[in-house]
């Protein structure tokens, strides 16, 4: 048995580089040796040509007329949102405004912008907690 001047893993990456690219003159004599030294990489190598070739010969040609189908199958665009963007800024100033009056509103009801104000909750003492009972 000669003595093997790499290991299995570097041999198989050779072996499928090959599949791959074209290998120099010292690569395909090195490949040689490999293939003498590892006959199962000989026999993976032939099974991948093999498959390599399978698969070259399913490719399906589209349909006639499949770009029409998908081009028509699309959504038509939405344009109910384009008013809305022309009248961006409006929209933006009358919420604005909203906001501040509703703001005005609470303050001027409860005397403070506290968020239990705005959230329309009551200050609760230890002593309405006993009237709950």
């Amino acid at each position: 048995m000669s003595q093997k001047k790499y290991t299995e893993e570097e041999a198989r990456l050779l072996a499928h580089r090959s599949l791959d690219e074209p290998l120099s003159a010292a690569e395909q004599a090195l490949l040689v040796a490999v293939f003498d030294d590892f006959p199962e990489l000989r026999e993976e190598v032939e099974r991948l040509k093999e498959m390599s070739q399978l698969f070259m010969q399913l490719r399906a040609e589209p349909r006639a007329g499949f770009a029409q189908r998908v081009v028509s199958a699309l959504p038509a665009p939405l344009v109910w949102y384009r008013p809305l963007i022309k009248r961006w800024s409006t929209v933006a100033a009358a919420a604005c405004v909203a906001l501040l009056l509703a703001l005005s509103f609470i303050y001027i009801n409860s005397g403070t912008l506290e968020t239990e104000a705005i959230l329309g909750l009551e200050e609760i003492w230890v002593e309405d907690a006993y009237a709950f009972e």
